[in-house]
């Protein structure tokens, strides 16, 4: 069995293995690591809740540059008008996850995802059954929008 050193030693590794970059800038960490298996499904984003304690870390050890990218990359996504299929987004409504594509010709474009992939379609929202007008428990009137999902679902995006 590894001694303590070692398994912290291969824990920094794994955080490090897994690092995301967009340009020559680290901004996040992908949510899995697997360096033998093709890339699949949705564990090659950053998960923007998962990144938090993956942020402590960095930020425990004096490392503040790739949290401080991160902040900066997420709020760069916020600000994007990104077309979403199914549901109307308020502005200003972190993802759920994000990941860099990289096109034939080398050139880099940040994705997001709001919910329309995430594992099991969770948006970044809260359900409102009803269509009163009401914001949800709470919430202080103009603090939400309510949005009209795919199938007459009504659900209230906050920022």
């Amino acid at each position: 069995m590894p001694s303590v050193p070692d398994d912290i030693a291969s824990a920094y590794q794994l955080l490090s293995d897994t690092r995301m970059y967009y340009g020559a800038r680290p901004v996040g960490a992908a949510a899995s690591y697997a360096p033998h298996q093709t890339k699949s499904g949705h564990y090659q984003e950053c998960f923007v809740r998962d990144f938090t304690v993956a942020a402590l870390v960095h930020l425990a050890d004096g490392h503040t540059g790739i949290v401080g990218n991160f902040l900066e990359t997420v709020d760069e996504i916020r600000k994007l008008d990104q077309p979403d299929k199914g549901f109307d987004q308020a502005p200003g409504v972190m993802p759920a996850s994000f990941w860099v594509r990289t096109d034939a010709n080398g050139r880099e474009t940040l994705e997001a995802d709001f919910g329309d992939w995430a594992v099991g379609r969770v948006a970044s929202a809260t359900c409102s059954p009803s269509c009163s007008g009401l914001p949800p428990r709470g919430r202080a009137p103009g603090s939400w929008r309510p949005s009209k999902c795919t199938g007459g679902t009504w659900w209230a995006t906050c920022p």
